[in-house]
């Protein structure tokens, strides 16, 4: 038999949820409720093939940020461009746009154009990747092509990614998130790898340009099917931009987001700075260096998989999001005695679990502060856009107290970051 059509799947999935939901409210047996979950509404065709191009949309958003450590270390060592501190404006203004845009992004995703905002992402990335293969011994203009366009494309891929797959899910929702988010971990581990590489053998320009195919080739996916769940009224560009919720949630929201700019102060510092950290150290891990960003990234695949199933068991996604900070902070701390291979690889491998998982809940945890999902994807956009300005901070900061006192000083700017917004974040768990 042939399968229906994914409209159609989709509006079975919206009789499914409401059935869902109340069953979800009388049963006490989690075993149930993951079974009833399944059946009713997660085993659905169209809600996997949404992860699907969602982990795609990750692996060319997140993931290619996350691969910034090797340019960081191109840029100030083989380009000669500048130094760390002014360099690394280039990683953050496309990590702050990659971020900053999901307000606009989120509110057409709200509007019923997810799958065009995506395209017009993926023809973005490729024009400033193009452009910045031509350019890229100008400072200015790879700040202004990989930093500025790239990020704002980078930002129409992410935010669609995130948006889409919430009202899909209800009881696996954490766990759907953090499959779709371990594409960020698969490109932070495919993408180092292959622009180093590339940069050895064929040069700049020829590592940007492997960058845009593998982008086109990958984005084919999203840029065909990614879609809103249609049993989610849309909310056209005409309504009202701002909506009152009851004044607790309201609340708790608001500290959610304070506590997550704290958190982005220094939760990149690692990826953007450990190259370079190892190359001006001189520390022999008996490999290149670049390969411990993707060592890094390996651990963020664990990192979003299995604290996200713990969070749907639980149902409890602040909280474990809370405990994977902890860890990430300590280790970021225990980073300054670090001096032999063994220690530096556990040290790469926990952080990006740890990272992987904060950031695989953010989504789940927005929606788990949201009651009404026709307004998910501003909230969501809001959410981003405030991670975006504190990665705008954080890592300049980290760049100058590097180059002015050591990197130990960028190392304690990232332990205070995600310790004082762990502990916004655990607040609001405490007071929900």
């Amino acid at each position: 038999m042939s399968e229906p059509p994914l409209v159609e799947v989709c509006q079975g999935d919206a009789i499914a949820d409401t059935k869902l939901e109340e069953g979800l409210r009388t049963t006490t047996s989690t075993s149930q409720r993951l079974t009833i979950t399944a059946k009713q509404a997660e085993g659905k065709y169209a809600g996997w093939l949404q992860v699907l191009s969602s982990f795609l949309s990750m692996m060319n958003s997140l993931g290619m940020l996350n691969t910034y450590g090797v340019f960081q270390s191109y840029y100030t060592t083989t380009a000669q461009l500048g130094s760390v501190s002014s360099v690394s404006w280039i990683g953050s203004v496309q990590a702050f746009l990659l971020l900053a845009v999901a307000p606009v992004c989120g509110r057409l995703c709200d509007a019923g154009y997810p799958r065009a905002v995506t395209r017009f992402g993926t023809v973005l990335i490729a024009a400033g990747l193009l452009a910045c293969s031509f350019a890229g011994r100008s400072y200015a203009a790879v700040l202004l092509l990989q930093g500025v366009v790239t990020g704002i494309g980078l930002g129409c891929l992410f935010t669609p990614a995130m948006t889409v797959l919430p009202p899909y899910f209800i009881g696996l929702r954490a766990f759907a998130l953090g499959v779709a988010a371990t594409g960020a971990a698969v490109g932070g581990i495919v993408y180092p790898v292959m622009v180093r590489s590339t940069l050895d053998s064929y040069g700049y320009g020829w590592a940007m340009r492997a960058l845009i195919f593998a982008v086109l080739a990958t984005q084919l996916i999203p840029c065909l099917v990614l879609q809103r769940k249609s049993s989610v009224p849309v909310r056209g560009l005409d309504a009202n931009l701002v909506e009152l919720w009851h004044w607790k949630q309201d609340l708790l929201f608001a500290a959610y987001c304070g506590g997550i700019f704290l958190v982005f102060l220094g939760l990149y510092v690692p990826y953007f700075f450990i190259v370079s950290w190892l190359g001006d150290s001189g520390l022999d891990l008996g490999f290149e260096s670049y390969y411990i960003l993707s060592i890094m990234n390996a651990g963020g695949i664990p990192g979003r998989l299995i604290p996200s199933i713990i969070a749907d068991v639980f149902r409890a996604p602040l909280l474990v999001q809370v405990l994977n900070l902890t860890i990430g902070a300590g280790m970021t701390i225990g980073w300054l005695k670090m001096r032999t291979t063994g220690p530096i690889i556990v040290y790469a491998a926990t952080y990006g679990f740890a990272s992987g998982a904060f950031l695989s809940l953010v989504a789940a945890c927005v929606a788990s502060l949201t009651k009404d999902m026709r307004y998910l994807g501003a909230r969501m956009g809001l959410t981003f856009a405030v991670s975006g300005l504190g990665n705008l901070v954080g890592n300049p900061v980290a760049g100058f107290l590097s180059a002015s006192y050591g990197y130990e000083a960028a190392m304690v700017w990232s332990f205070v970051g995600l310790l004082v917004g762990g502990s916004t974040v655990v607040a609001v768990e405490l007071c929900r």
